[in-house]
């Protein structure tokens, strides 16, 4: 549409009637927001335009399918791709209510007020909340003062309904039989940098093995770590060369100086809240999937609706 049309169009719209203009400005909103949410989409192409098939970089525009730019390598596979090729948004439908469903999933909502809210089904709510959040992880380390400590959440089988095969089911919520670390307890290790982001992992056990490529991809070298008195950690400090800080609450308090766990176990307070109040519990087979969702809109400072779409596509 050129200048001459879209001024028409404006100098028509002021003799629509009050009922007229509102329906008017319902349905630009509307195609405002679905512009926005396939734009936010293309961008994740990047100016490099890399093929997602072979990493090859300079792709050349072909045309535009169901609303997205398509791209051809030109250098390298010559293979077809867009902004969500072989990625977690690849196959699903309705782009234009993707970032609609994002600022719900910042702000938190249940999926049936997604689904509710966007028009879409309730099992298609659920299928884009955890394809939104198969993102990777950070890759930048945390630096300066890391505190490191793990929680412990109960092992659940939510919405399995072969589990009355292996055992009689629990009532909602529902404790350990076992103290501490046990089969029925899933670990999650926390990092946190004093001032800085916060990272969550699924910890699979606390032997030294086990522990220490998790902190060799969260701490960076030059850091100092301070945890607990549990001696993993002090092994994994010195095969990784960190200055390791370790404070025994039985015998020091809960502050030494200038080295204490108080910001770890606000996170772990934050995160059990997260997880046991306002989601209702989740299923731990979706328990990574809502670390992430923790991570992204509820510890960052500046959640966005476009943030709940930047997933690392290639």
């Amino acid at each position: 549409m050129d200048a001459e049309q879209s001024d028409a169009y404006i100098a028509q719209f002021k003799q629509l009637s009050v009922h007229q203009q509102a329906q008017a400005i319902k349905i630009l909103n509307e195609a405002y927001t679905e512009a926005q949410s396939v734009l936010a989409v293309d961008q994740r192409v990047g100016k490099d335009r890399r093929c997602p098939h072979c990493g090859t970089e300079g792709a050349y525009k072909h045309g535009i399918t169901r609303g997205l730019q398509r791209y051809r390598c030109a250098k390298g596979c010559g293979r077809t791709f867009n902004a969500a090729s072989d990625s977690p948004l690849s196959g699903l439908h309705h782009k234009e209510k993707w970032l609609a469903f994002a600022a719900e999933q910042m702000r938190l909502e249940t999926v049936r007020e997604s689904a509710r809210s966007c028009g879409i089904a309730v099992s298609t709510a659920f299928r884009w909340r955890h394809r939104f959040l198969l993102t990777q992880a950070p890759n930048d380390k945390l630096q300066g003062v890391v505190e490191v400590d793990e929680t412990l959440f109960l092992h659940s089988r939510k919405g399995d309904r072969k589990v009355k095969d292996e055992r009689e089911p629990r009532a909602r919520g529902g404790t350990a039989t076992q103290r501490g670390r046990s089969s029925e307890q899933v670990a999650v290790l926390t990092a946190v940098q004093r001032g800085g982001p916060t990272r969550n992992t699924r910890l699979p056990g606390m032997k030294a093995k086990q522990l220490k490529p998790l902190l060799a991809q969260l701490v960076a070298t030059d850091s100092v770590m301070v945890s607990d008195g549990h001696r993993s950690y002090a092994k994994c400090a010195t095969e990784l060369g960190l200055q390791h800080e370790t404070i025994v609450v039985s015998r020091e308090g809960y502050v030494r100086g200038t080295w204490h766990l108080q910001n770890v176990n606000n996170r772990h307070e934050r995160l059990k809240n997260f997880v046991n109040h306002r989601c209702r519990a989740v299923s731990t087979k979706w328990l990574d999937s809502y670390l992430r969702w923790f991570h992204r809109c509820v510890t960052s400072n500046t959640p966005t609706s476009a943030a709940c779409l930047d997933l690392d596509l290639w």
